[in-house]
């Protein structure tokens, strides 16, 4: 009961999980996953989820220092790639002893929380088919999804994707933004999303605008 000052925070964790929860729901359905799926370190605790050409990995860390490095082994067929869905950023596989392993970014949390409902940080990685093809030109972005499934739709979001912000939302043929237009002046992380006709995330590409470049504010 009540409204303490935390609750806000809470509720944007909530927010994210959701998201991420809904746009992958038909992996997270998957009645053939695989939990607790061997990984290379101590404290950290993996599960693999399956929806067709997508493969999810959500982490648990109980690690207070936090972990950055190799932690799962992933199969990134020809055409696919790695993206971090819970921190929207790219990734590399990591090569070790003829091995792929996937790479995780968890956050560290205050040590005296072990033990409690509040012990923990997460992450969550996908394989995912690599139908986005994104160029930027500054701040002049150009983007399609050649051989997406028909009704799919990119959305842009500047930042990471949230219920706090409405991103952009385009068909699938190609075209050029200029991100002024419709995000203002920020700068950064952009993220772009490619959604089937349910809402599913299919694709995931990130890039950045440096900070501080210069904008063509007219034409002839």
């Amino acid at each position: 009961p009540g409204r303490p000052d935390w609750i806000e925070e809470e509720l944007r964790f909530l927010g994210r999980t959701t998201k991420l929860l809904r746009e992958n729901s038909t992996a997270f359905l998957d009645p053939a996953w695989e939990p607790l799926v061997p990984t290379i370190e101590e404290g950290l605790w993996a599960n693999r989820w399956r929806d067709g050409a997508k493969t999810v990995i959500t982490v648990l860390s109980l690690r207070p220092e936090g972990y950055k490095g190799p932690l799962v082994e992933a199969e990134v067929p020809k055409g696919s790639h790695l993206v971090s869905l819970w921190n929207h950023e790219e990734l590399e596989p990591f090569a070790k002893e003829g091995r792929s392993y996937a790479p995780v970014d968890v956050a560290a949390f205050d040590a005296a929380k072990l033990g409690t409902r509040l012990e923990g940080n997460v992450d969550c990685v996908a394989v995912l088919p690599g139908f986005l093809e994104v160029e930027a030109d500054g701040e002049l972005v150009t983007v399609e999804a050649p051989g997406a499934p028909a009704g799919s739709r990119v959305a842009v979001s500047a930042g990471n994707p949230s219920y706090a912000q409405t991103p952009a939302s385009f068909g699938t043929e190609r075209r050029t933004i200029a991100l002024h237009e419709h995000f203002g002046f920020r700068e950064e992380k952009f993220v772009v999303q490619l959604f089937d006709v349910r809402g599913e995330l299919i694709d995931e590409r990130v890039f950045r605008l440096p900070l501080a470049f210069p904008r063509l504010m007219t034409k002839v």
